[in-house]
């Protein structure tokens, strides 16, 4: 039998960029974890963690920008959003059905 697989040649991935991502969105949910106990702003444990999000959306942008720089000249910007659209909306129905019940 023969081996017909077919590898498709992708960018090299930036784990230490996931993982910053990663830690970004756990300081954002431990910062509003501790908001809800914490009696006032100025006795927060993690005070700025609201920064985290403006970190996780500056490596997501540039994640995305990276992924997509090669397709930019062949991609509709109907094409992009509708990429973005299959790859996220899964995730969205879930976690509103988790959320509703």
């Amino acid at each position: 039998m023969a081996d017909n697989t077919i590898l498709i040649s992708s960018k090299p991935r930036f784990e230490i960029l996931d993982g910053l991502r990663g830690v970004a969105a756990m300081i954002v949910v431990a910062f509003h974890l501790f908001e809800t106990y914490s009696p006032g702003s100025s006795e927060q444990i993690i005070n700025h963690g609201y920064l985290a999000v403006d970190f996780f959306f500056v490596l997501s942008g540039f994640v995305i920008g990276y992924a997509y720089d090669d397709r930019w000249g062949s991609m509709s910007t109907w094409n992009f959003f509708k990429r973005r659209l299959i790859r996220l909306q899964p995730m969205v129905i879930l976690g509103t059905l988790i959320g509703t019940f």
